[in-house]
């Protein structure tokens, strides 16, 4: 069976030269590209048995570029597709025959790192081990961590819900961010009141303002509160430990558990004691079974 790309509107392929220079408006410079050979690096994604030319590529550099350009697009009934690092084996940014392929790779920055709260604000071009890198020398690092980690970009991670080998452990990406800002393709950006601009941030002089909003996936509430020390059954900690280990008490023993262990295990063995593990009951138990040989 092979898969159909949806037949392009002749109308807006009609009129492409013009939507090209209303782009170009927008987005100045070498934001905008519309030349074939140019534009075939853009044709498919890592799903490469499929390929389409966009009808014309934006690269803006700005929150207020994107929004002019979903403004302009939805005005005009163009079709527009988002593009990170373009890794997706999916076919996620693959790229419609009359619509404008958006690429937010220009958005590669880390905004803000707070290590108390283990949270990171960055800009959705920035590279899955970026964020790594970001953040190793305090001794963190991010967990979801697709094979293309080195290349893919946390924007089209969200956009996939992408996760790596981590993920067993600490979750997809859906259960590692806590919070979006974002640009629908009915928004509009406007500067923000003086007394509410965050000088802190780099767009902290503008806002982001929904005129329409449209629930594409409902989220259900965490099953258990990952804040506070509130009590829940054991069943529901067992199956979503990856919540269960961000509670901050819980976290703290577990650290003070393994120094204590590792403590002990090291007194045992300088005193002559030999750890051995009984290989049925380590196969058949969570933790293992270990015992003491005495020294005669």
């Amino acid at each position: 069976m092979s898969v159909m790309m949806p037949k392009p509107s002749e109308a807006i392929l009609g009129r492409r030269q013009s939507i090209v220079d209303a782009l170009r408006a927008i987005v100045p410079g070498e934001g905008v590209v519309d030349a074939a050979n140019e534009m075939a690096v853009f044709e498919s994604d890592g799903l490469t048995a499929y390929r389409q030319m966009p009808l014309v590529v934006v690269l803006p550099s700005t929150v207020e570029q994107v929004a002019r350009v979903l403004q302009y697009c939805h005005t005009n009934e163009i079709p527009v597709v988002p593009r990170g690092s373009g890794t997706s084996l999916s076919g996620g940014a693959l790229p419609l025959e009359d619509g404008v392929l958006l690429v937010l790779s220009k958005f590669n920055r880390v905004l803000e790192i707070d290590y108390d709260n283990r949270c990171a604000v960055v800009q959705p071009g920035v590279t899955n081990l970026g964020i790594t890198k970001a953040v190793e020398g305090e001794g963190f690092y991010y967990a979801p961590d697709p094979s293309s980690q080195i290349a893919c970009s946390i924007g089209g991670n969200v956009a996939e819900n992408s996760g790596g080998v981590h993920c067993l452990k600490y979750g997809l990406t859906a259960n590692n961010v806590l919070g979006i800002e974002f640009v629908t393709i009915e928004g509009e950006v406007k500067a923000r009141m003086a007394e509410t601009v965050n000088s802190g941030l780099a767009t902290g002089a503008i806002e982001v303002f929904a005129r329409a909003i449209t629930v594409q996936s409902a989220a259900e509430e965490l099953p258990m509160p990952v804040a506070g020390e509130q009590e829940y059954p054991e069943d529901i900690r067992l199956r979503y430990r990856f919540l269960d280990l961000r509670r901050e008490t819980l976290h703290a023993n577990i650290v003070t558990r393994t120094k204590v262990i590792s403590d002990m295990r090291r007194r045992m063995e300088g005193a002559g004691f030999t750890e051995y593990s009984t290989p049925i009951l380590t196969a058949s138990s969570p933790e293992g079974a270990r015992d003491y040989l005495v020294p005669s």
